[in-house]
């Protein structure tokens, strides 16, 4: 045994251009954002106790007792989850672990907190007992994070292990996005909690009732994703924002926008950003905006005067980092 106490540290995500699409075999441009998740893990001799700690919750629970339950996951669900699943895989007994979360990334509003959360917690946990690398920690990260979404693409966990742009497609390798200047985005949060799952299922329903119109909207949806990687490699902003809007209109004919996605999205227009779309799986959540960097604070000003949540965030390359001890 290596450590006594670790900080693993990741980044939120958007889905820049593809999401839903990539359910059914497209493409998918992913985003690490700059808004960080930090999990504190301190190991406790010869006892069995949980400790977790975040923001604004807090739970204590008996490792060896601990059994997922059918229904509702709780918060505390899948950390539990994690513990157990590395316990087991090193044969660690008669310890316990003191978890603490800090996480400057909101939650349900589509940019990857579960996910991150996921990611940092098995790094943490992991790295108390021996060296460990993103791929371990991603194949992990992902048993957790399909107890939250059962048919989960495997894109936030990566993105926040990674970091960066990713080029993505689900089972297949992801392809790191290269670009010039580093892109300035505003994610504003249209204060509806959106249900992933309520979503997923809304598109399904539709690919099978309008199976002739999805299969074309997807075909277009893939060639405006191949489309904006060659645009971001050239850091062109006034063209993503295009390919941006294109892809939020596909988004709206599938139907998972709404009358407050569009609203920002109206508003944003009109405050002269390059373009702006849903992101994630819609019904809510967020819309993020892609802005001339010199322009941001008055836009974002400018939104937040309608009473809106606005997050200033740009590209996060680190992806997955370990921290100095000290630095929680």
């Amino acid at each position: 045994m290596n450590r006594r106490e670790s900080i693993a540290s990741v980044p939120g995500k958007i889905i820049l251009f593809g999401e839903h699409f990539v359910v059914y075999g497209n493409p998918a441009i992913l985003m690490a954002v700059d808004l960080r998740l930090d999990v504190f893990v301190k190991v406790i001799q010869n006892s069995n106790k949980i400790y977790i700690r975040s923001d604004d919750k807090k739970n204590v629970a008996d490792l060896i007792n601990f059994e997922l339950k059918n229904g509702k996951l709780s918060f505390f669900d899948p950390i539990m989850f994690t513990c157990k699943m590395i316990f087991k895989q090193r044969m660690i007994q008669d310890m316990g672990l003191d978890i603490k979360i800090k996480s400057a990334i909101p939650n349900g509003i589509g940019l990857g907190s579960s996910g991150a959360v996921s990611v940092a917690t098995t790094a943490a946990i992991s790295s108390l007992f021996k060296k460990t690398n993103k791929k371990n920690v991603y194949i992990d990260a992902m048993e957790t994070e399909k107890l939250i979404h059962k048919y989960s693409s495997g894109a936030d966990c990566l993105i926040s292990t990674v970091g960066g742009l990713v080029y993505y497609i689900k089972d297949q390798k992801y392809k790191k996005i290269n670009y010039k200047d580093n892109l300035s985005f505003l994610i504003i949060d249209t204060g509806i909690k959106h249900s992933t799952k309520k979503m997923v299922q809304k598109v399904k329903r539709f690919s099978e009732k309008e199976n002739m119109q999805f299969l074309q909207i997807k075909k277009v949806a893939y060639d405006i994703c191949n489309e904006a990687m060659k645009k971001i490699q050239k850091s062109d902003e006034v063209e993503i924002g295009r390919l941006m809007k294109e892809n939020h209109k596909l988004l709206k004919q599938i139907g998972v926008t709404n009358k407050a996605i569009e609203r920002i999205i109206k508003i944003s227009d009109k405050a002269g950003v390059f373009g702006s779309k849903l992101t994630g799986a819609g019904g809510g959540g967020s819309v993020i905006s892609l802005v001339p960097s010199d322009e941001k604070k008055r836009i974002e000003r400018i939104i937040k005067k309608q009473g809106y949540d606005v997050f200033p965030v740009r590209i996060d390359n680190n992806g997955l980092v370990f921290k100095k001890i000290d630095s929680l």
